[in-house]
């Protein structure tokens, strides 16, 4: 109302300050429109930045993915060639084992016979000597019988010869101690006959 009022007053100054203002609002849009132009290009050049980092990155994760993959790759295929190798080893272990383990079965096997034989053997050995032992014992036993009975045969002469020498000897004693008496005799009788002589002198 004010401005209606001063454009009655003065037409020509309204129409300066309308121009005025208008021009100071285009400058002010010429103002935002290169601000955000400036502000548009910045963004685009950090978006482009960012999306070339962005691209550096990706090529290099997918460079180091490749790298990896591949060392991956290898990594699976040495360990492929590993294991083959391990199996393969395994395998001829087993074999091996197996093999030696027949040959010693087999070798047990026999050895079983063998020592099964020696037994049968030994035994058939002890029986015999059992009973030749037994043989000999009975035929040792028997000539022992025979032997004490021909030394308690021997020792019952002994016993008779002694004793009839025992009875000689006793009895030449008996004749022989007679014989001193009847001797002691005489020399006592001689003995006082000589001693009644010399008191007679």
């Amino acid at each position: 109302m004010n401005d209606y009022k001063i454009s009655k007053k003065n037409p020509d100054e309204t129409h300066f300050n309308n121009k005025k203002l208008f021009q100071m609002k285009i400058s002010a849009h010429v103002n935002e429109n290169n601000h955000l132009k400036n502000s548009l290009q910045h963004l685009r050049d950090e978006l482009e930045k960012q999306e070339y980092s962005k691209q550096k990155l990706v090529q290099a994760a997918r460079v180091e993915n490749n790298s990896n993959i591949e060392e991956l790759e290898n990594s699976i295929i040495s360990l492929r060639i590993e294991l083959e190798k391990l199996q393969n080893e395994k395998q001829a272990s087993i074999q091996q084992a197996i093999s030696e383990s027949n040959i010693e079965n087999d070798l047990l096997k026999k050895t079983i016979i063998s020592i099964r034989a020696e037994l049968e053997s030994l035994a058939i050995k002890k029986n015999e000597e059992v009973q030749q032992a037994t043989s000999n014992k009975e035929s040792e036993i028997t000539q022992l019988k025979i032997t004490i009975a021909s030394l308690r045969t021997a020792l019952n002469k002994a016993k008779l010869e002694q004793e009839k020498l025992l009875q000689k000897k006793t009895a030449e004693s008996a004749q022989e101690i007679e014989t001193l008496k009847k001797n002691l005799i005489k020399l006592r009788k001689k003995l006082k006959l000589d001693q009644n002589i010399g008191q007679e002198k």
